[in-house]
């Protein structure tokens, strides 16, 4: 989470560093790059006004883009807005049939009770904290190298469609990416100055990455494995301070002790039933597209630019405006951050694969704020104003066509399926949906009187039940449950919203439907198919009362 290039330097501008071993010729070059000659003048020179000027305009549209969407909400918004919609001291046990940690659901329980429930309301509690982020990255950028580092960070950030994508949906991943911006702060400010002030805002912001995501085990767990390594190469002071600050990372777990028994109970019964493990190479990939958005062509052109710049930002060094060379040992500045990127996506893969645990890429927000500053550094290392100028164009421009396709990318069809059954449907059908994944969304979007119920278990359709999810999947029996929907239905018609896509349930849905087709003969043509241009789609079938 936080810089700690130099065992035994303080990084603070300014202050006397301890110094606890010889500095390498390398050390010396790049604190002489980020601080000033041996004549006390500063070498990094200020940033251009245009350069300035573009981040701030970036920085601009990036915060209004994090509240535009033209898409309802999808199941996970909409199951996260059911949940946070409870009484606060209900939450808590609904989370044990979710399987996530509960600060952000807490928080999203106040912002709604001040805000309402409608779609722009709850989603702007992402928006607002991913422009507050924006501010929080220059002052990442700035301490870890100089202004115009600060202001390649929030344009990277700014510009950045996966960030667009989550500052618009009503989930945690804002929030996640926001503490670990804190958390680099933090952890910068306890190694300069090792205060207990200092020290519980280590903790505090560790607790609250834990009580927010589980992932953060894994980026918690790199980021002590390279602080345990600062302490065995340190001596002195700065051994002391390592220890300390160490110790205060692990004491972040306090704050999750009262979660611990749910988040148990989850580990035992809930897990990740709707995707599956992945390859450490595709996650790998999908580090460098998903970042980019949604799936479309232009993500591969932005895959390669990112990819350009970390390898810049790690491997490069600047000689003059038009010369950078790559040096093998990596450069001091940026290495850290990368290498905790990699170790969490490694460690969270292998324990994915142990544990039988999927992979979603929204899961990269836990290292998208390191990968943000990586690849500010590799911008940074463009001297001169031309080269800069055509590395950020490049960036931009692969940038905006993910941003303006998350902006536009329908999330969910379920919006859709329910105007029909809205405009030809009447008081009394029932509306079944199946699997229950497509439930919170639907519901959420269909009004009238009508019964709704899903499959497996004719459960209302505002939640999912997690617990044992996959086991109770293989002991339904789509028979039993046609026949109790043919009986609650007697009289009305059935409306079958479906999708053969969910794991776990392969082809039930699709014997769902075909046991109703026989049920009522002549009837259930499709209304309406899946389409390709939603994230979650879904057939709709009508069966009329005979």
């Amino acid at each position: 989470m936080g810089p700690w290039h130099q065992p035994g330097a303080a990084t603070v501008d300014g202050a006397t560093p301890v110094q606890s071993r010889p500095v390498s010729v390398e050390e010396r070059t790049d604190a002489s790059e980020r601080r000033g000659g041996p004549d006390g003048t500063p070498s990094a020179p200020s940033p251009p006004t245009w350069l300035v000027a573009l981040a701030l305009v970036v920085a601009l549209a990036g915060s209004v883009t994090r509240f535009l969407t033209t898409s309802a909400l999808w199941l996970d918004e909409a199951l996260s807005v059911n949940i946070a919609t409870l009484p606060l001291g209900d939450i808590g046990e609904a989370l044990r049939h979710d399987g996530h940690p509960p600060l952000y659901y807490v928080l999203l329980h106040l912002w709604t009770g001040l805000f309402g429930t409608g779609d722009v309301a709850v989603r702007s509690l992402s928006g607002v904290i991913a422009v507050a982020t924006l501010p929080l990255a220059w002052v990442v950028g700035r301490r870890a190298g100089d202004a115009t580092l600060g202001w390649l960070t929030v344009l990277v950030l700014g510009a950045l469609p996966f960030a667009t994508r989550y500052g618009t949906e009503a989930r945690m991943y804002t929030l996640v990416m926001a503490l670990v911006f804190a958390g680099w702060l933090t952890l910068q400010w306890a190694l300069e100055q090792p205060s207990w002030g200092r020290l519980a805002l280590v903790s505090l912001v560790s607790g609250a990455l834990l009580l927010t995501h589980y992932w953060s085990f894994y980026l918690l767990g790199a980021t002590g494995l390279v602080l345990v390594v600062r302490w065995w190469q340190a001596e002195g002071e700065a051994r002391r301070t390592t220890f300390r600050v160490t110790a205060a990372v692990v004491a972040g777990g306090i704050l999750f002790l009262p979660w611990l028994p749910s988040f148990l109970e989850q580990a035992r019964s809930t897990g990740t039933p709707w995707a599956e493990p992945e390859r450490p190479t595709k996650v790998l990939a999908q580090l460098f597209s998903d970042l980019g958005g949604v799936d479309n062509a232009e993500r591969i052109l932005f895959a390669m630019v990112l990819g350009l710049l970390l390898l810049l930002g790690l491997f490069g060094r600047s000689r003059d405006a038009s010369t950078i060379e790559l040096d093998l040992r990596t450069r001091p500045e940026a290495r850290i951050e990368l290498l905790v990127a990699v170790l969490t996506l490694a460690v969270a893969v292998a324990v994915g694969y142990l544990a039988n645990s999927g992979f979603a890429p929204r899961y990269l927000a836990m290292v998208a704020p390191l990968v943000v500053l990586g690849a500010a550094w590799g911008l940074h290392r463009f001297t001169g104003s031309f080269a800069l100028g055509v590395a950020l164009t490049a960036f931009l421009a692969t940038s905006a066509f993910g941003v303006i396709d998350v902006i536009t990318q329908q999330r969910t069809q379920m919006d859709d399926l329910a105007s029909v059954v809205e405009q030809r449907g009447a008081a009394g059908d029932v509306v079944v949906y199946c699997p229950d994944q497509i439930g919170p969304a639907g519901s959420r979007a269909l009004d009238g009187d009508f019964t709704q119920l899903t499959y497996p278990d004719l459960a209302a359709p505002e939640f999912v039940d997690w617990v044992d999810y996959a086991d109770r999947n293989a002991a339904s029996s789509p028979e039993a449950f046609v026949d109790a929907v043919l009986e609650q239905a007697e009289g009305h018609t059935i409306w079958l919203a479906w999708s053969p896509e969910y794991i776990t349930l392969e082809t039930q849905c699709a014997q769902v439907q075909h046991l109703l087709a026989q049920a009522r003969p002549g009837n259930g043509p499709a209304v309406q198919a899946d389409s390709g241009v939603f994230f979650e789609n879904a057939n709709l079938h009508q069966y009329p009362a005979s």
